[in-house]
């Protein structure tokens, strides 16, 4: 899945995120680590 496709951050909806080394994203507003899975879970 492409980095642009992850629109909000689960924790502040926050847009803006980048993908970690661990396939995981991070939100660059309230820094939670958060997977792609884990938004619909």
């Amino acid at each position: 899945m492409e980095d642009w496709v992850m629109k909000h951050c689960p924790e502040c909806s926050g847009a803006r995120h980048y993908r970690l080394s661990d396939g995981r994203f991070k939100c660059r507003a309230c820094g939670k680590r958060f997977s792609w899975r884990s938004v619909w879970d």
